[in-house]
């Protein structure tokens, strides 16, 4: 199931996972497994667990320091991505400036 209907179906169901984002999270997970996780477990995800995007970012600010470099092959999908996001705003951008021309 794609992200977006499993976000969707998660705040349908309770008004928590529309005020914290820790709740949205493991309620997600717990539909893309397909069951429930252990009470135990959700509770140390909901308040211990760091979140994933801080770990994504650590992860990236630290290679952009030159330590723990990734492959070649990933850093090259990567800035194939940064290209194509770039082009991607680029071409909103122009698109809004010719709208308020």
């Amino acid at each position: 199931m794609r992200a977006t209907k499993l976000v969707e179906q998660a705040l349908s169901e309770k008004q928590i996972y529309r005020d914290s984002d820790k709740h949205l999270r493991v309620r997600v997970w717990e539909l893309q497994m397909g069951h429930d996780m252990n009470p135990k477990l959700k509770e140390w995800f909901i308040q211990k667990a760091i979140d994933p995007e801080m770990i994504r970012r650590t992860r990236q600010k630290l290679q952009e320091y030159g330590k723990y470099p990734a492959s070649k092959e990933v850093d090259e999908q990567r800035f194939e991505k940064y290209k194509q996001v770039k082009a991607e705003i680029i071409e909103a951008d122009g698109q809004k400036i010719a709208r308020l021309l």
